[in-house]
């Protein structure tokens, strides 16, 4: 992570911040604070103990955020990826979101934030929407639960595993009966054995 590049996101963050809690109505605070936050969450380091809530937190008033802007606002202050082969390959591409945003409608309001981004072709808002299911993993796994992804493969019928490391940095896999299993390390290609 670019910490210098995190640091001056958060500055902005906290000063678009102070500045719409002076004069609320400001909309190029709000905007900057969609932005600097969104790229801010981003950045953030995986979480452990404390910091999942305090990141939890701030991605949901983001997201609250959002859903107080327009599709047009949107894309002025996070533009369409302008990747036009998503017909050819199965994905999300330029037409794609174009369609997603003539469906809801350019001038109507973001009701459902996470689910909107989910469709819009954006590399920052891919991070910040993947970086929200992280968060969502963190706190089911702290409550206890297994992994989302976990159970997205179990209810595929595919074998899940976890990987631990020793503090010697052997590395093992865990299955959910708790069976191990140990990793070899392959050779690199270019190296060979000399006898």
């Amino acid at each position: 992570m670019n910490t210098e590049l995190f640091e001056m996101k958060r500055r902005e963050y906290i000063a678009a911040m102070m500045k719409l809690q002076v004069s609320p109505t400001d909309r190029n605070a709000f905007y900057r604070v969609v932005f600097h936050g969104v790229g801010m969450v981003t950045m953030l380091k995986e979480p452990s103990g404390e910091e999942v809530d305090y990141q939890w937190n701030t991605a949901c008033y983001l997201l609250t955020f959002l859903s107080q802007l327009t599709p047009t606002e949107l894309t002025m202050i996070f533009p369409i990826d302008k990747s036009y082969d998503g017909e050819k390959y199965g994905v999300k591409d330029y037409f794609y979101t174009i369609d997603m945003i003539d469906k809801h409608g350019w001038n109507n309001l973001i009701t459902n934030s996470f689910e909107f981004l989910w469709d819009y072709e954006n590399s920052t808002i891919f991070r910040f929407i993947i970086k929200l299911t992280d968060l969502m993993d963190a706190f089911r796994q702290r409550e206890g639960k297994r992994s989302i992804a976990s159970e997205f493969m179990d209810n595929l019928g595919v074998a899940s595993y976890r990987l631990y490391k020793t503090p010697k940095g052997e590395e093992f896999m865990i299955d959910k009966q708790g069976r191990t299993f140990s990793i070899a390390k392959k050779r690199p290609k270019h190296l060979r054995v000399v006898r």
